[in-house]
């Protein structure tokens, strides 16, 4: 519920000056003038009496004025200046592109003012504007990524082909496949297979970074590129990851299961599908030998 506005505290603290100012004097007035009536000045004293009066009155309501002066100042920093303050913090943490929402609450403005409505009306606003970009960013998180293993997807992996791989220097493209994920399937059922799937994508996705994305374009097929290795760092990083994970089944299981893989490296001028051609080559031949 909104309270006193700014306008009408900046009339009550002025009345109320000028309240405090005209009784104090009026008070003043009175006392000496009842002095004045009790003692009778002689006609030279009457000067002095004047100018003491003057003097004295003039000091207090001096006196009266700081004081109130002081008062004032305390009252419009703690109801006016300090709500416009923080109010210029809120404005300052949503010009940042850090997590606000915590700084947003900590302020808690409660002038019950135009002040405050102002304060709520932009948390408001920047509860809205989250909640759109939220929204927005799991839309396209959900295009761009494989719904069961949760890797990056063809539409992600098309525009990165455009946009993004272009601009490196160097690329190195590995294409992956599941051996005998079909025999998996018709053992144990689609479940098998697709539990086998998702343990791939696990460590994938472990391995994955800025630098190293992860896809899966199509049933057991997977591409791993890394942008920011030469050749033989590329195939280094895949030869140690193949070896820890490259086995999926244990050793008692009936059937086998294992990731194979082939590589394909290229620099400065190149394009992404011819990479991507080799690296797939490699991995039939690979297959083959298998």
């Amino acid at each position: 519920m909104r309270g006193t506005s700014i306008s009408r505290r900046v009339l009550i603290l002025t009345v109320c000056i000028l309240f405090v100012l005209v009784a104090f004097s009026t008070f003043i007035a009175y006392v000496f003038y009842s002095d004045a009536l009790v003692f009778k000045y002689e006609p030279g004293e009457l000067d002095y009496a004047r100018k003491s009066f003057f003097v004295i009155l003039i000091t207090a309501e001096v006196m009266v004025a700081i004081v109130l002066a002081v008062i004032a100042s305390l009252y419009v920093d703690y109801l006016i200046t300090k709500p416009v303050r923080s109010l210029t913090t809120v404005i300052d943490i949503l010009s940042t592109e850090e997590d606000d929402k915590g700084s947003l609450q900590e302020l808690m403005i409660k002038s019950g003012d135009e002040v405050e409505e102002l304060y709520r009306s932009i948390v408001k606003y920047k509860e809205v504007t989250d909640e759109r970009i939220r929204n927005a960013e799991s839309d396209n998180w959900i295009e761009q990524h494989d719904y069961m293993t949760m890797l990056d997807n063809n539409e992600l992996y098309d525009r990165r082909v455009k946009e993004y791989y272009p601009q490196m220097k160097h690329i190195f493209v590995a294409c992956l496949k599941v051996l005998n994920a079909e025999s998996l399937k018709e053992k144990l059922g689609a479940e098998a297979e697709e539990c086998m799937l998702q343990k791939v994508a696990r460590e994938m996705r472990r391995l994955a970074s800025e630098t190293a994305h992860a896809y899966r374009l199509d049933g057991d097929n997977f591409v791993l590129i890394f942008t920011e290795y030469n050749e033989k760092e590329s195939r280094s990083l895949m030869d140690e990851w193949i070896a820890r994970v490259g086995r999926l089944n244990r050793e008692g299981d009936s059937f086998e299961c294992r990731l194979v893989w082939g590589g394909a490296y290229a620099e400065n001028d190149f394009k992404t599908a011819d990479v991507r051609y080799r690296a797939l080559a490699e991995l039939e031949r690979n297959i083959k030998g298998a």
